[in-house]
This record gives structure tokens, C-alpha cells and sequence, in this order.
């Protein structure tokens, strides 16, 4: 397999690094992609990327025309130029395994399930981002069925799940938000724009369920 040893980079293009497979080794290093909106810091179509921070790329880790799992372990992403510290685009010919452990995400990560089957995030911290810091870059939005066990969530977190498929799940494992576990009663199904920013953890149900248990599943 490929493994690549990165030093800090800065590069201008659409995208910093591609990966297509193999291993992307950041031996602790940190990424620093200059981007412009939509540019990406990862393209990726499978493969591991592990031991790297990054500040900058916009849309951090992009998953285009997947052929094969998306794996992310020991990664710290966010800063001011991270908006989506993972993000999906075109899709491949079969949707792969979305899989991030022992990571810090800050920003708005969301996926689109013709790209990801399923994802799995565990022992993950979710923080606000600073590209935007607002209610827009604390943002968690699943397409896919997902799975978070033990993974810990900042106050005010949005779980936004307006675009989850019909019939997908939310498994939620041990978590924590702001220090406290969460489960149904933690959440505020919000009826203003206000209560983003004031209730401990928000979530957004898709037009499908008529309430939290439809499309959360709590053990």
C-alpha cells in the first residue's frame, strides 16, 4: 500500500492531495491547503488517512467517485479555512463505509448516502468551527445510516437530520454533549432560530419522522 509522510504544506490548486486508495500518513504533520471556496484539501476515493491535522482546505476531506472505504483515524480538523471538515461529492459505482475514529471534527461534516452506505464515528470530538462561527460550523447532517459511539459533542450542537433517507438511522452509543449524556431528553426539536444558539443540542427531524425515536435510536 501507499504511505505518504507529509511536512507542512501550501499549495494553490483545486485540491492539495488526492488519495485513491493506500495510506495517507501525516506522522503527526499538519496540511495547510490555500483554498477558495469550494476547493478541497483531500480529494479522496478511498483509502486511510491517519496522524495529520488540518487548519485549512475548506472542504477538508472531499469523497469523490468512491471506490472503496473512507478511513480517518488520529485526524484534527478545523480552523478558519476549514467550512466542512469531511464533505461527499459525485458518487461512485457503489457507496462505500465512511469510518473516523480517535478524530476532532470542527465545522459543518455532512454526506450524502449514494456516496456513503453507512458511517461509524467513534471516540470523536465535535467542536465548533471558526470558518463560520455560527450555528453553520457546528453542524453534523447524515444522508446515511450512522453510528456514534462514544464521541462527545460541544453545547449547542446542531444534529441536522432534514436529509436523511427514509427508513435510515442515528444510533447513538455513549455519548456525551457538553459533558452530559445524551439521549432523547437532551435534544430540542427547534421552533425558532434563537433556540440554535441557546438550547443544549438542537436536531433537525426529517419531513419522514414524527419524532425522535422514528430516526434516533438511543443504547
Amino acid at each position: 500500500s501507499l504511505v505518504m509522510l507529509l511536512p507542512l504544506l501550501h499549495m494553490e490548486n483545486k485540491y492539495g492531495v488526492k488519495l485513491d486508495g493506500g495510506i495517507l500518513d501525516g506522522n503527526g504533520n499538519e496540511l495547510s491547503i490555500e483554498c477558495y471556496g469550494d476547493d478541497y484539501g483531500i480529494m479522496t476515493s478511498g483509502g486511510t488517512i491517519k496522524n495529520l491535522k488540518i487548519e485549512d482546505g475548506c472542504r477538508a476531506v472531499m469523497i469523490m467517485y468512491p471506490t472503496e472505504n473512507v478511513i480517518l483515524d488520529n485526524v484534527n480538523i478545523g480552523g478558519d479555512g476549514v467550512l466542512y471538515p469531511i464533505n461527499t461529492g459525485e458518487e461512485g459505482s457503489n457507496p462505500v463505509k465512511l469510518i473516523v475514529t480517535n478524530s476532532v471534527l470542527a465545522g459543518w461534516t455532512s454526506y450524502g448516502d449514494g456516496v456513503i452506505s453507512s458511517a461509524s464515528f467513534t471516540n470523536v470530538t465535535f467542536k465548533q468551527g471558526t470558518y463560520y462561527n455560527n450555528i453553520y460550523g457546528r453542524v453534523l447532517k447524515p444522508y446515511a445510516n450512522t453510528i456514534l459511539t462514544d464521541c462527545k459533542f460541544m453545547e449547542h450542537m446542531n444534529l441536522d437530520l432534514s436529509a436523511l433517507v427514509t427508513g435510515n438511522t442515528v444510533t447513538i452509543k455513549n455519548c456525551t454533549v457538553n459533558g452530559q449524556e445524551v439521549n432523547a431528553g437532551v435534544f430540542t426539536i427547534p421552533s425558532s432560530d434563537a433556540e440554535y444558539d441557546t438550547a443544549l443540542f438542537t436536531v433537525d427531524l426529517p419531513s419522514w419522522a414524527v419524532t425522535i425515536n422514528d430516526c434516533i435510536i438511543f443504547e
